[in-house]
């Protein structure tokens, strides 16, 4: 399968420059998932690749998101990297595997709000116990 990426709630000038940074990778699919496809299994998603000319309804409140398809090494380092680029604000960052490719986008985005949350949880339960050692 060609790698490709599945973009969630990045405003319409960021999409554009999504569009701007994939034109280079060869085989490379990109789908802006609207709200309305939220509850589809992600491997539907994946299956339906490319957007089918809707536009994406960039206007709604939500994290940003992108789940990277087949993709690894240098291309994977690249996506990631641009995402960087685009934009400043925080973006959940995931891999397609077994494990989630039969949930929906809002399972998955309930998934790694719980992991921030924990990993958030453990750097200041860390840095109390670094201002309580003498």
């Amino acid at each position: 399968m060609k790698p490709g990426i599945l973009i969630y709630h990045f405003t319409e000038s960021e999409e554009k420059e999504w569009e701007l940074a994939l034109k280079p990778v060869p085989g490379m699919w990109r789908r802006f998932v609207r709200e309305a496809d939220f509850r589809i299994p992600i491997r539907e998603l994946v299956r339906r690749e490319e957007n089918d000319g809707v536009p994406s309804k960039t206007e709604e409140e939500g994290h940003r998101m992108i789940v990277i398809v087949h993709a690894e090494g240098k291309i994977l380092e690249y996506l990631l990297a641009v995402c960087r680029m685009i934009t400043d604000q925080p973006v959940f960052r995931a891999v397609l595997t077994e494990a989630n490719q039969e949930w929906t986008s809002v399972e998955l985005i309930e998934h790694l709000a719980e992991e921030e949350r924990q990993i958030e949880a453990w750097k200041a339960a860390q840095k109390k116990q670094e201002e309580s050692e003498p």
